[in-house]
C-alpha cells in the first residue's frame, strides 16, 4: 500500500488529531495495542516441556520438607474435663465432684426443677428437632409463644429468635449494614461480632476498648470528613458494643453511648448476652441497669445460653427490625429452627426471672464480693473493677511476658485448680481473630454459688498463682551455663 494512498493519509490525521485532542487517550491505546500484540506472540506453557527431575533430586527435596504445624507452636492441646452431670454450682467431672467456676450459667436456672419438667413434657410432645428452617414447616407454635413472651417482657413491638446464639448477632449486623456503610465497633467485642462486621462488608472505624473519650473523637472525625465533603454520598451509620464485654467482664456505659448515638445520628447495635439476667432491676439488661429505655437500643440482641439456660438467641425491637430479619437474616432464615424443648425452657426461664427476683439479687452481690476477693491476689488485675459482672477475667499483673509464657502461667493455674476439684477456664481465641486481649483466666459467678465456695476459690488461686509464679522465678534464676549445656546436648542428640 503507497504511503501517498487516502487511507494512509487519513489514518495519519486521525492519528495526529487524537494527539492533538487527548494525547493520553492515544498513548494508553497504544499500549494496549502492543500488550495484545506480546500475548498473541508469547510462547504458550506447556507442561510436557518442563525439565523432570532425577528420582535423587525429589528424594532430596522430600526430605527438605518440612510441614507447618495444624496448630500454633506452643499450643499443646489442653485434655479437657468432661461432664457427667447438671450444670450447677457443683458438677461431676471424670468420676469426681468439682467447684464449677468455668459455666456462664448466672442464674443457676439450668438445673432447676421447673425446667426440667417442661423439658421432659416438651420432648415428649415433640421430639427433639424441627428438622426445618422457620420459613420451611419449621416453626413450631412454641417458638412464637417465646417469641411473644419476649415482646411482651421488653415492651416492644415484636421479637425474634435464633437457633443458636453466635448466629444472632453476627446475622443481625449484615442484615441492616451493607457495603458502603459506616460501623463504630469497640475494638475488644467477642468473635460473634466481629464476623458479623465481615459479613456486611460496610465500612468500619474501631474506637479503642470502653473508651468513650476516643469514642467520641471518632465520632468527630467523622462529623469533620462530612463537613469537608457535603456532597458525599448518605450512608446507614451504626455503633456496635457489648453490654458486657465476653473477653474482658466489664461494663460498657450504655447511657453515654445512647447520648452520642442521638447527637451523632447513629443507630445502636448491641449484644447484651453476659448482662440479660444479671443487671437491672428486673434482669433487663445494661440499658435497665443505666435507665435507658429500651427502645433507644435500635437491635438489642441476647445469647440466651448463659442466664436463660438454654439455646440460641434472640433479638427485639420494632416490627420493622423483626420483619427484616425474617427475610434477610442469614441465621434465621437457612438454619434449622430451634428444638422445641429449648424454646419452652427460654419461655419458663424468662418466668423464674420475674418471679424469684432473689436470684439476680444474689449473682449480682456474688459478683461484687468475688471481684473484692480476688483482687486481693498479689501480683493478678481483675479486670473491670468493682462492677457487678458476673464473668470475671484475671490477668498478670506483668506486662513483660510473652504471650506464650503468660499462657503458661495461666494453664499452670487451672491445672492446679483441677486438681483441687475446681473447675476454671482459660479465655481461648481463634487465631484469625481481631485484637485478642492478653490471656486471662476466667471466673464466671453463678447465683447457687455460696460464701464459702468464694473463699475456697480465693485461697486456691491465691496458692495457684504462687506456685506458678514461684516456678516461672526458678526458671529465670536458672544458671546461664546449665542452659547451655542442655542446649548443647540438645543439638548432640
Amino acid at each position: 500500500m503507497s504511503l501517498q494512498s487516502p487511507f494512509v493519509q487519513q489514518w495519519t490525521e486521525f492519528i495526529a488529531d487524537t494527539w492533538r485532542e487527548s494525547p493520553y487517550h492515544l498513548v494508553i491505546e497504544a499500549g494496549l495495542f502492543m500488550f495484545i500484540i506480546y500475548l498473541l506472540t508469547r510462547r504458550s506453557y506447556d507442561p510436557r516441556r518442563e525439565q523432570k527431575r532425577t528420582k535423587k533430586e525429589e528424594d532430596e527435596l522430600i526430605a527438605e520438607w518440612e510441614p507447618e504445624p495444624l496448630a500454633p507452636p506452643g499450643q499443646a492441646l489442653r485434655q479437657p474435663l468432661v461432664v457427667e452431670s447438671a450444670t450447677d454450682a457443683h458438677i461431676t467431672c471424670n468420676g469426681k465432684e468439682f467447684l464449677n467456676f468455668a459455666s456462664t450459667n448466672f442464674l443457676g436456672l439450668a438445673n432447676h426443677d421447673d425446667v426440667k419438667a417442661i423439658c421432659k413434657a416438651t420432648i415428649t410432645k415433640y421430639g427433639v428437632g424441627s428438622c426445618g428452617p422457620r420459613g420451611f414447616y419449621g416453626t413450631i407454635d412454641v417458638h412464637l409463644h417465646l417469641e411473644e413472651q419476649l415482646a411482651q417482657f421488653f415492651d416492644v413491638e415484636e421479637a425474634i429468635i435464633y437457633s443458636d446464639a453466635i448466629a444472632c448477632i453476627s446475622s443481625v449486623i449484615p442484615c441492616f449494614a451493607k457495603r458502603g456503610d459506616l460501623i463504630i465497633c469497640d475494638e475488644g467485642v467477642h468473635f460473634g461480632i466481629q464476623q458479623g462486621i465481615n459479613l456486611s462488608r460496610s465500612n468500619v472505624l474501631y474506637y479503642k476498648h470502653n473508651d468513650m473519650v476516643d469514642l467520641k473523637r471518632t465520632l468527630d472525625y467523622v462529623r469533620e470528613k462530612d463537613r469537608k465533603n457535603p456532597s458525599r454520598k448518605l450512608n446507614r451509620r451504626f455503633i456496635v458494643t457489648e453490654g458486657i464485654f465476653q473477653y474482658h467482664g466489664d461494663l460498657t456505659p450504655i447511657d453515654l453511648i445512647v447520648q452520642y448515638k442521638n447527637e451523632y445520628k447513629y443507630r445502636l447495635i448491641l449484644d447484651d448476652s453476659m448482662a440479660f439476667g444479671v443487671l437491672g432491676a428486673t434482669g433487663r439488661g445494661t440499658p435497665e441497669h443505666f435507665k435507658v429505655p429500651i427502645k433507644e437500643v435500635e437491635m438489642y440482641c441476647v445469647g440466651m445460653d448463659n442466664s436463660l439456660a438454654t439455646s440460641g438467641g434472640f433479638c427485639v425491637g420494632t416490627r420493622e427490625v423483626t420483619e427484616s430479619q425474617r427475610l434477610s437474616g442469614a441465621g434465621y432464615c437457612f438454619s434449622a429452627s430451634a428444638p422445641p424443648f429449648a424454646s419452652a425452657t427460654g419461655q419458663t426461664t424468662l418466668k423464674l426471672i420475674e418471679t424469684e427476683s432473689k436470684r439476680l439479687t444474689t449473682v449480682r452481690n456474688n459478683a461484687l464480693l468475688a471481684r473484692k476477693q480476688l483482687s486481693t491476689i498479689p501480683e493478678v488485675v481483675v479486670v473491670g473493677g468493682h462492677v457487678p459482672s458476673p464473668i470475671i477475667h484475671l490477668r498478670l499483673q506483668s506486662t513483660a511476658l510473652s504471650s506464650q509464657q503468660q499462657e503458661n502461667i495461666i494453664d499452670a493455674v487451672v491445672k492446679k485448680l483441677e486438681q483441687n476439684q475446681i473447675a476454671a477456664y482459660r479465655q481461648d481465641f481463634i487465631p484469625g481473630e481481631r485484637n485478642p486481649p492478653r490471656p486471662s483466666l476466667r471466673v464466671c459467678i453463678s447465683a447457687n454459688h455460696t460464701e464459702d465456695d468464694l473463699q475456697k476459690l480465693l485461697s486456691n488461686l491465691k496458692s495457684a498463682f504462687a506456685s506458678a509464679l514461684g516456678d516461672r522465678s526458678e526458671e529465670k534464676n536458672t544458671p546461664a551455663h546449665s542452659t547451655g549445656r542442655e542446649k548443647s546436648s540438645r543439638r548432640k542428640e
